[in-house]
């Protein structure tokens, strides 16, 4: 507190009693404004860290990128659920069903119909 406020109250003092025409007393001015807010902005993160989620893995990321491309993810074939589907495939086919996602189309980018491909 004394580091912050030190400064800002020495400046004051000797600008209240007469006017200021050094250097050393507008450098005093200077740190007294510059340190506070050097300090706030250095700490502010600190007091207003949010906790955040931890990274997806690799499998997650290229499951939420094949999510966000396929025009539609419903009727799997066999019946499976996409919960399910992201159980039973590893990540060499999430890549895979990716590339075929990617050489689609668009308007016709069906997670059905890559996964069809993947297994013929």
């Amino acid at each position: 507190m004394l580091i912050v406020f030190g400064p800002l109250i020495v400046f004051v003092s000797i600008a209240d009693e007469e006017p200021i025409d050094s250097w050393g007393e507008w450098l005093l001015g200077v740190v007294a404004i510059l340190v506070p807010v050097l300090l706030v902005r250095r700490f502010w993160p600190w007091l207003t860290r949010e906790e955040t989620s931890p990274p997806l893995t690799t499998e997650q990321a290229l499951q939420k990128r094949i999510v966000e491309i396929a025009d539609n993810v419903d009727a799997l074939p066999g019946g499976v659920e996409l919960h399910e589907l992201w159980k039973s495939l590893d990540e060499r086919e999430l890549r895979r069903v990716l590339h075929l996602m990617n050489t689609t189309r668009p308007g016709n980018r069906y997670l059905r119909d890559a996964l069809m491909r993947l297994h013929e």
